[in-house]
This record gives structure tokens, sequence and C-alpha cells, in this order.
């Protein structure tokens, strides 16, 4: 200051950069906020699709939809569905779940608790999702967390998957 005659003449500089350094800062902040929010509500969407497909007995594109996404069948392939064919052993694991025992048998209502949890696994570029739910009926109540999990497929379509019910 004493050499520029008591000036400040890198004020107006330095205000400015602190001023972009909090936008780009917040900005980042946000758009990790907002990206976690809509996978989120797409993972809702789906867990609940899942669910309606197992309660209306459509067990068999509810057994698709928790095969990862390279492991699906053509359509051609899930029609010839054979109960006594090795490869569909998957089938029964699903069938086995207590969870979709109860929305098969009881029809119960679907609903969302609080529990959420968001996982973002980078090295495998798969996102996990644990969603809380109640499925409810008139003398009984589950209440269940379902995992989902998203994928980017090679067209940048995001595929979802059932991957597991946890207590």
């Amino acid at each position: 200051i004493s050499a520029s005659g008591g000036s400040l003449s890198g004020t107006t500089l330095a205000t400015l950069a602190l001023v972009l350094g909090a936008f780009w800062s917040s900005f980042g902040i946000t758009q990790s906020y907002s990206r976690t929010q809509s996978i989120q509500k797409e993972a809702e969407q789906f867990a609940v699709q899942w669910m309606e497909l197992v309660k209306t007995g459509d067990v068999y594109t509810a057994f698709q939809l928790s095969r990862k996404y390279k492991g699906r069948l053509r359509q051609d392939q899930f029609m010839d569905f054979e109960p006594s064919n090795p490869n569909w052993r998957g089938l029964d694991v699903i069938q086995g779940l207590n969870e979709v025992d109860f929305l098969t048998r009881h029809q119960p209502e679907i609903r969302r608790t609080e529990k959420t949890f968001f996982k973002s696994i980078s090295h495998r570029g798969v996102d996990e999702i644990q969603l809380g739910y109640q499925l409810t009926t008139d003398n009984k109540t589950i209440e269940t967390t379902i995992v989902v999990e998203r994928q980017i497929d090679e067209t940048g379509n995001p595929q979802w998957r059932f991957a597991k019910f946890t207590k």
C-alpha cells in the first residue's frame, strides 16, 4: 500500500475472484444435490412399479427386471419360459422372498417411509438406492427396504434393476 501511494489497486480484482469462487462452489453443491434428488425420484417410481408387477402376478417381468442389464433376456427367449430350465433358478429366489409372497397373496397398500440411502458405486458405474416401504393390509404391516440399482447403458440411458429386499 505504501509503494502505491495508498491506493488499493487490486481490491476489485480480489473481490471479483472471491465472488466467482463462492458462486462456482455453490454451483457444484447444488448440482450434486439436484442429481441425487432426481435419481431418488426415479428410483421410487421404479421400486413402486416393480412391486406393482409382483402384486398383479407378473412375476416373470419382475424377475427380468431383477437381472443385470446385460443379462436380460430377449423377448423371444422370455416368452419360451420353461420352469424346468436350469437357467430360470433365479425366479425361485424372487418367488421365495417373504415380501414377494406378501405382495402376491395379500395385495397390500404400498407406502413410502422416510428411510432412504443413496450410494454411488463409481468404480462399477452403478448407483445403489435403498428405499424404505411399508406394505400394509387390514391385519398386518411389513416394514422393508427395497434396494434398486441404476446403471447408464451404452446409449446413455439409465437402466434400473431390483436388487433385493433388506430389513
